[in-house]
């Protein structure tokens, strides 16, 4: 919590016009595209949540070469 109200302050301080352009602009919309995943995948991506397959989509299999 310290470090973004830390960067807050220091934007208000220096240029309070730009302060309110980053704190107001258009926010992105966010998707959610987990129903167009086989649920097969999506449970072994949730088993390697946090790991390259989470991130990629991809099987974790698809990571290892022998």
């Amino acid at each position: 919590m310290r470090d973004p109200a830390y960067i807050y302050w220091r934007l208000l301080s220096t240029d309070p016009k730009a302060a309110k352009d980053v704190v107001l602009s258009e926010k992105p919309v966010m998707t959610d595209d987990s129903n167009q995943l086989e649920p097969s995948l999506l449970d072994d991506l949730l088993a390697n949540i946090a790991t390259l397959p989470s991130v990629y989509h991809k099987p974790p299999e698809a990571f290892v070469t022998l």
